[in-house]
């Protein structure tokens, strides 16, 4: 397999929205002197499944919000289990692209959340088990 240092290499134009929505993490830590490190290497991305150290706390970043919702993968096309179980990171950082916004909740919370809401969970146009979870609830923030 050819690791390719960004995820347009890896997943096409996916992947060019999710290097977009790191880009502006990374500059919301700048801007706001938030100790970041980048985790670009094979190790972090595919087998830890993070993308940052923010505040030394492992950061999945996600550019996945639509219309006042963020995306959370439950379960791939493929019947496995979707990033919300095999990320490593303790937080994700929901991105929307467009404006700029950057959400952050902790993965734990996510779950919790998850299998309170489980039957509210959709199988997308590509197969995967998706639930749209509302950015105004308590245990999401709104960063930026």
């Amino acid at each position: 397999m050819v690791w390719y240092a960004n995820s347009q290499g890896r997943y096409g134009s996916s992947g060019a929205k999710g290097d977009l929505g790191e880009m502006i993490v990374k500059q919301y830590c700048k801007n706001n002197n938030i100790l970041f490190e980048d985790k670009n290497d094979i190790v972090s991305q595919v087998h830890l499944k993070i993308d940052c150290l923010i505040e030394k706390i492992p950061v999945d970043v996600k550019s996945n919000y639509f219309k006042g919702y963020l995306a959370v993968e439950l379960e791939t096309k493929n019947g496995k289990p979707g990033w919300l179980y095999t990320t490593t990171a303790k937080e994700i950082y929901g991105v929307d692209t467009e404006t700029h916004s950057i959400f952050r909740y902790k993965v734990d919370d996510m779950i919790e959340y998850v299998e309170r809401n489980i039957e509210r969970a959709k199988v997308s146009k590509k197969g995967d088990v998706l639930l749209w979870v509302a950015t105004g609830h308590d245990f999401i923030e709104s960063i930026q």
